[in-house]
């Protein structure tokens, strides 16, 4: 009896022991698995935040080329309206000098015996704008069969050839100044009708100060 109570014992031991460990590698098999989802996410965090970083620097160096493109364009526009600030003053001041010298004939009253006053009117007029060609009623300017003609027609074929190369010039400077501006982003394009405007009337003024002026 006592040996079948023992080897009883010893049964109810094992299988006591059985359970323990079949319950441990449950746990172990548990914590294993907890591990790797731990792992997992863990790695699924991390790079979720370095494509994050990743993303945010792509955005911050289209945010700086985003600033360095408007800051050039910037000082582009700020090159054209000074040089349309320019032809402005040209223009003004040549309006008054013109009406100026003018004035001084008709008042003397030699007008229109004097084409040399019209000749030396009309030279500083192209000289201040830049224009290449000797502007000389006299000289080289006007051909053998304009030479021929009246004062008065000498004058408007003179005048005729000095708007010429001022909308030539002018058309230059505009041209030049288109091409600087469409090198920018194509974002500028309505800043750079708005230039565009201001000198296409430059020119147009330029065309009334010369008609009111020496055609009369």
């Amino acid at each position: 009896a006592q040996a079948a109570s023992q080897d009883r014992l010893e049964q109810i031991r094992a299988s006591h022991h059985a359970s323990l460990r079949n319950q441990l590698k449950d746990r172990i098999r548990d914590l294993e698995c907890e591990l790797d989802r731990i792992k997992n996410t863990q790695q699924d965090s991390t790079f979720q935040k370095e494509s994050t970083q990743a993303e945010v620097e792509k955005y911050r160096e289209l945010y700086l080329e985003e600033v360095k493109t408007r800051k050039g364009l910037a000082k582009k526009l700020e090159r054209a309206n000074e040089r349309l600030a320019e032809a402005n003053t040209k223009l003004l001041r040549e309006r008054h000098r013109s009406k100026s010298l003018i004035t001084s004939s008709i008042v003397s009253g030699h007008l229109a015996a004097s084409p040399l006053l019209y000749s030396t009117g009309l030279g500083h007029l192209g000289n201040s704008l830049g224009l290449n060609r000797s502007l000389s009623l006299g000289g080289n300017f006007l051909s053998p069969t304009e030479n021929t003609l009246s004062p008065r027609n000498r004058v408007e074929a003179y005048v005729a050839k000095v708007r010429q190369e001022l909308d030539e010039k002018i058309t230059r400077d505009l041209q030049q100044a288109t091409a600087e501006l469409e090198r920018g982003s194509a974002g500028s394009s309505k800043n750079l009708q708005v230039d565009q405007d201001p000198l296409c009337r430059a020119i147009e003024e330029y065309r009334d100060v010369l008609t009111k002026n020496y055609l009369i």
